[in-house]
């Protein structure tokens, strides 16, 4: 299993063992999950299987009864890889589907979404956001991915040993050209 496929359903577990005593759910028949991220666009390579994902693992709780006999109904909209629209579509699930939860995608549409959320004190969680900046977003903003600081960590490691100059090699292959 991909590790994006795996934080995907970490995420939906933590949901369902989370809403199993979840008093402010919005509805009584659905809990109702707000997805947003790039379905097309230049980050596309990146959203496509995340939502596939989040669907297989709604699919998935849904066809064993729910959480608490509650299905859950997947909302999804495409950001298009630009922050503006997930914002956009933040506002389309607070307003008018009146989602439980909203699940964003990578740092730019999460650190744009998280104030939305916060202030509607809808719960979000961000399946692959590293951006330290989403750390205190608020009291409704969870993530799953870890805070990406190995860069900042190896340049003070460098700095502190007196080291100034490094090489840097990449691969140009398939896999690590989008």
């Amino acid at each position: 299993m991909e590790l994006k496929n795996f934080f995907m359903i970490v995420v939906l577990g933590f949901l369902v063992f989370t809403l199993t005593g979840c008093a402010e759910i919005q509805t009584d028949e659905v809990i109702k999950l707000g997805w947003v991220g790039p379905l097309t666009g230049k980050t596309a390579q990146w959203g496509e299987p995340a939502y596939k994902t989040a669907k297989m693992a709604v699919d998935d709780v849904n066809s064993n009864g729910g959480v608490n006999g509650k299905l859950f109904e997947l909302v999804v909209e495409d950001s298009q890889s630009e922050p503006k629209n997930a914002a956009t579509a933040a506002q389309k699930f607070i307003n008018q589907d009146k989602v439980d939860i909203i699940l964003t995608h990578l740092s730019s549409e999460s650190l744009v979404v998280a104030p939305l959320a916060e202030e509607a004190q809808i719960v979000m969680f961000a399946s692959a956001t590293s951006t330290p900046d989403l750390t205190e977003a608020g009291d409704y903003i969870f993530r799953v991915t870890p805070v990406n600081k190995e860069g900042q960590t190896i340049a003070e490691e460098l700095e502190k040993n007196g080291i100034q100059k490094v090489a840097l090699l990449t691969e140009q292959s398939k896999y690590t050209l989008p």
